[in-house]
């Protein structure tokens, strides 16, 4: 009866599978796909076995889901402990702002008004220079393979060992008695702005808003008849962002600024700590993978390749760490190349058959449940591909993935918890048209 029972469980499984490779096939097979590059890998998690896979080991660009590689490559080497501590220091006369790479900085706390309150509460009333030292990152603020064009979009910040408010002003613009008046969050000299927008009487709103290479002077163009949502804009050098804001505080609270504001290094082996503000890896993660935040992604990238000494050229070290760890999952490097951390480069490329090797990986650590809840939750919460789909009762809440957006590019990676089991998806497609996107999604739920 053992061997008997053993047989059954064994046939049900070979008609699970046959039943996926059947639905997927089908849903690969739509003659809206042609001219579409599709690769796609099923896996059964716990065993490895393959469901069904189609043209795995073709390279493509992977968009987003190169995040997957890069926060799974950092906590598997610095580990699901790690956290980000951005030092305050006092030493003689100077203020000290010692960068660590945290994405996170500003997002739920002022750190400005904080520091000018622990000056007030420790009498200090004068302050020599501020220093802003981002040296734990390379000086290199943009990648190369980014489009300069770019640099006006939010999802394109500058990459600096100190980053705050996700190194981005954020403007309002709004008409009013036959203008257009503007403000920035937060309100600061550090923005030079010009405003060109033209009132209209109609409902129209075509405001966009310019930021000159290497410089922080703006511009506000386009027709403005309504108040529209805020723009956000990216800053140049966000170092000095943070260290402008926090002169501009400390002179509201009456502490006074006698010298500059510095970008460089800074010793503070005798220095006084004032303050320190502290970022789990794991959070840093959740905004790569689940909410999509490019500056994340990057900062944990380069965060890899400093803390393995490296303080130059640490996008190209990264890739190498990168690769080491994509080895390590028992995946080749057969058309793998690593640009960037966030996928933002088209120079990236993957395989659906890489993907899934790291997703396994994960799934086999003893902290997956950790990795798990960095990720975007079906028709719950995260990015737009990942929340805005799979409501309905039999996919929400059980789908967990990294989503990937471009022009021509469309991925979707994860994980299925399904009653028969726990299943890795991993489906990257390059020319994409407007009917990949509910492909993907049927081929998701095809493993239910």
């Amino acid at each position: 009866m053992k061997y008997i029972f053993q047989l059954i469980i064994l046939l049900l499984a070979s008609s699970l599978q046959a039943g996926i490779a059947e639905k997927v096939q089908a849903v690969a097979a739509r003659e809206k796909l042609d001219g579409v590059d599709l690769s796609v890998v099923v896996m059964d998690a716990r065993s490895g076995e393959i469901e069904y896979q189609i043209s795995e080991k073709v390279s493509l660009i992977p968009a987003s889901t190169m995040k997957l590689i890069t926060t799974s490559a950092a906590l598997e080497t610095l580990g699901d402990s790690y956290t980000y501590s951005t030092k305050v220091f006092y030493s003689g006369g100077d203020l000290i702002i010692e960068g660590c790479g945290d994405p996170a900085l500003g997002l739920d706390e002022d750190i400005p008004a904080d520091i000018a309150s622990e000056l007030k509460r420790k009498g200090i009333t004068e302050i020599r220079n501020i220093i802003a030292d981002s040296t734990f990152f390379d000086d290199q603020l943009q990648h190369p393979d980014w489009p300069a064009i770019e640099i006006n979009r939010s999802y394109q910040p500058e990459i600096s060992g100190i980053s705050y408010r996700l190194n981005c002003a954020e403007f309002n613009v709004w008409p009013a008695g036959g203008k257009v008046l503007w403000d920035s969050e937060p309100e600061t000299s550090f923005l030079k702005v010009q405003n060109k927008a033209d009132y209209t009487s109609s409902r129209r709103n075509t405001v966009w808003i310019s930021r000159k290479i290497n410089k922080n002077s703006f511009t506000i163009h386009g027709d403005c008849g309504f108040q529209a949502r805020p723009v956000e804009v990216p800053v140049h050098r966000p170092a000095l962002f943070l260290a402008c804001l926090t002169a501009e505080k400390l002179s509201e609270s009456g502490v006074n600024l006698t010298g500059k504001l510095l970008e460089s290094s800074a010793d503070t082996s005798q220095a006084r700590l004032l303050k320190s503000y502290k970022t789990p890896l794991l959070e840093a993660a959740e905004m790569a993978n689940s909410d999509s935040v490019n500056l994340a992604a990057e900062c944990i990238a380069k965060t890899l390749a400093a803390e393995k000494g490296h303080s130059r050229n640490q996008w190209e070290h990264f890739a190498g760490e990168a690769e080491d760890f994509i080895s390590g999952c028992g995946a080749g490097l057969d058309g793998v190349v690593i640009r960037d951390g966030s996928g933002l480069s088209r120079g990236n490329r993957l395989t659906a058959e890489v993907i899934a090797a790291v997703l396994r990986h994960q799934y086999e650590r003893e902290d997956f449940e950790k990795f798990k809840d960095t990720l975007a939750v079906g028709g719950v919460s995260g990015s737009g591909p990942v929340k805005r789909y799979f409501t309905q009762p039999s996919y929400k809440g059980k789908i967990y993935a990294k989503s990937g957006t471009m022009t021509g590019i469309k991925a979707l990676a994860g994980y299925c918890f399904t009653d028969s089991g726990t299943f890795i998806f991993s489906i990257i497609t390059n020319n994409a048209n407007g009917h990949t996107r509910k492909a993907i999604n049927d081929i998701v739920k095809s493993v239910f």
